[in-house]
């Protein structure tokens, strides 16, 4: 966050609000940037906690919380042309969610920026990171740690979070498809 100075910043999940107070502090230091928020349980299941530490951190000029589910929040802030810097997709941890939120995310998105998977253990995650190699213009950006090495060599997964920078945008023939 602190490197890429993005002005928009999506996030999928907000819960007990971790990961969004990292980014809305990097957000702070840099002096510029929005940070929006998409968890449709945060008053019900997480009673407001994540909403609470945002507000106590004084962030909360830099944020938007929208409580509705993915699949509905973003198609609306694709209508609304919406544009991000930085994704970061940490939801429901199945198929259909991560899948649905890469692909709305990922048109949302400019070349040159980046998307961060959280939990790339879950074989769902593993998956949709599959279509993304194979479907998508991306590359991996970041390290991975001697013990993710030898899980990732095994299984071509981490626990670790993971980063891909989007080289292009594509638009495939309407009859495209590759096993992933």
């Amino acid at each position: 966050m602190l490197r890429e100075k993005p002005e928009v910043v999506a996030e999928i999940g907000l819960a007990n609000g971790v990961s969004t107070l990292s980014i809305l502090s990097a957000l702070e230091a840099n002096g510029r940037g929005k940070l929006i928020s998409i968890d449709p349980y945060q008053t019900e299941h997480w009673h407001s906690v994540g909403i609470a530490h945002v507000r106590r951190a004084g962030f909360a000029a830099r944020h938007r919380h929208i409580e509705i589910s993915d699949h509905l929040a973003l198609p609306t802030l694709l209508a609304e042309n919406t544009r991000v810097d930085f994704a970061y997709i940490d939801g429901a941890h199945t198929f259909d969610n991560v899948f649905l939120d890469f692909l709305c995310l990922d048109k949302m998105l400019s070349p040159g920026r980046l998307m961060g998977f959280n939990d790339c253990i879950y074989p769902a995650i593993h998956r949709v990171l599959r279509y993304l190699r194979t479907h998508r213009h991306y590359s991996f950006s970041g390290k991975y740690g001697l013990a993710s090495k030898l899980v990732r060599r095994i299984e071509d997964r981490t626990p670790a979070d993971r980063y891909f920078r989007k080289v292009a945008n594509i638009s495939p023939p309407w009859d495209f498809y590759k096993r992933f």
